[in-house]
């Protein structure tokens, strides 16, 4: 808290106050009487803050994915917090009913949503988030070109749908008319990626991807195009695949939100800005008159009496005196 102008300043008035030869309050630092009242209920909006915030997180990390499992070909169901790199996740919309036996669900159409194999009991209808739990590549989705849309509204603030597209190649390797032909290629599916480290660009990314399920596989050029960010959600698509590229801290929307760029055009609202303004006005308004006045007045005063006369000394003494009174209306 003591990182606020406002706060620092009484903070040091209130040291001046206990030294018996800037005291006016008989060492007494009555300042810090409404400092420490201001500063407790700031400390406890900031820890009904940071409850709230851990709140959020928690119910973030329990929202619910399905992930591939590639040793039994099915997919399980994971909390988001226990996702890593290198996972494969599907996303649906809609429910999906949960069966311990795979199936064959047919070819599924954009308007639906799929029917998809999970590891589990019983046959309970379960829905998933439909928010992207990490930043990931865009293998494959229901659409035949290979595409699907989501929302930024969580990002940018825009409601309008935005198109992403699938690696071109990988797309045509796994989509096939049944989910079992589909989770056998993607568990057959070995390929290299190597990308740029995280950073906070929401609309840049550059990698490369080679495959090796085919002999002769030329280098894939990675684009933003094909990422799919962790807060933007599912549209329009009854399901696709990704692979987790960013987790956690890692993502591009966290990074964005931690860099020390972005904390460096924090907003302010203007009545703190002006409020800023007018406490250094203050502040260096009282070191004029500390450390300059003294100074005049000893040797300024006789220097103007002895070359202007008078006069000239009382128009300067009811500028001095206006001085102060404006500093007593600052204050």
């Amino acid at each position: 808290q003591l990182s606020e102008p406002a706060n620092f300043y009484f903070f040091c008035i209130g040291i001046l106050q206990v030294i018996p030869q800037f005291s006016t309050t008989n060492g007494v630092p009555d300042m810090y009487i409404p400092l420490v009242f201001i500063l407790t209920v700031s400390a406890v909006r900031s820890a009904v803050e940071d409850w709230r915030r851990h709140k959020s997180d928690a119910e973030e990390g329990a929202k619910k994915y399905l992930v591939l499992n590639r040793d039994t070909g099915e997919f399980d169901v994971k909390a988001s917090a226990d996702i890593v790199v290198g996972d494969i996740v599907k996303m649906v919309t809609g429910a999906v009913k949960a069966r311990k036996s795979t199936v064959d669900s047919g070819r599924v159409s954009s308007a639906r949503p799929s029917s998809t194999s999970v590891a589990g009991q019983g046959h309970s209808s379960t829905t998933f988030s439909e928010s992207f739990p990490a930043d990931m590549l865009f293998l494959c989705s229901s659409h035949d070109k290979g595409h699907c849309f989501v929302e930024t509204a969580s990002l940018d603030g825009e409601t309008n749908l935005k198109i992403k597209t699938a690696v071109g190649a990988v797309q045509r390797m796994i989509h096939s008319p049944t989910e079992r032909e589909e989770v056998a290629e993607l568990r057959r599916l070995q390929f290299d990626i190597e990308c740029e480290g995280p950073n906070p660009k929401l609309e840049q990314f550059q990698g490369i991807l080679q495959l090796f399920n085919e002999a002769k596989s030329p280098l894939i050029q990675l684009r933003a195009e094909s990422l799919l960010l962790r807060g933007t959600v599912l549209r329009n698509t009854a399901y696709m695949y990704g692979f987790v590229v960013y987790t956690g801290v890692d993502t591009k929307i966290r990074r964005n939100v931690t860099s020390g760029d972005q904390r460096e055009k924090l907003k302010k609202s203007s009545i703190q800005k002006r409020y800023n303004k007018f406490l250094f006005s203050c502040y260096y308004s009282r070191l004029v008159v500390v450390y300059y006045l003294p100074f005049w007045l000893v040797f300024g005063i006789q220097q103007t009496k002895k070359e202007h006369g008078i006069y000239s000394l009382l128009m300067v003494l009811l500028l001095l005196a206006f001085m102060l009174f404006l500093l007593g209306l600052l204050s």
